[in-house]
């Protein structure tokens, strides 16, 4: 385990109090305003040990150039908004192997489709 150190502090108490799923640009920003010299790389640099020890998750989605960063503070899934470009997270039980003769220690799905948001929209624009 790596030593507490101010960045990490920020950029953990971002994570916890951001349900959006930032991005490492997003946090940046945000980490600037309580420490104004923190650099772009000392962020990435920290998320990506972070990542390492399993105390936050990195979140790739296909089709999307960069990862985004997710606190998790129970088990869930998420959903990928293709219109929107949303990652919405996703309570309950959507997948769990009952056949698999390993010991699964996470399951980490992305549903990838049009959220009820975008279709509401796409309804309400067809009446």
């Amino acid at each position: 385990m790596l030593r507490k150190t101010k960045q990490r502090s920020i950029i953990m108490d971002i994570l916890r109090e951001t349900r959006n799923h930032p991005t490492a640009e997003e946090i940046y920003l945000k980490a600037r305003l309580y420490m104004p010299k923190i650099s772009l790389s000392t962020v990435y640099r920290t998320l990506r040990s972070l990542v390492e020890e399993g105390k936050i998750l990195e979140i790739k989605v296909f089709g999307e150039n960069h990862a985004r960063y997710d606190y998790p503070l129970e088990q869930h899934q998420h959903f990928y908004c293709r219109k929107c470009k949303e990652l919405i997270d996703l309570y309950g039980d959507f997948y769990y192997p009952n056949n698999i003769p390993h010991k699964v220690e996470e399951i980490r799905t992305i549903f990838i489709g049009v959220c009820k948001d975008c279709l509401k929209e796409e309804n309400d624009e067809k009446v």
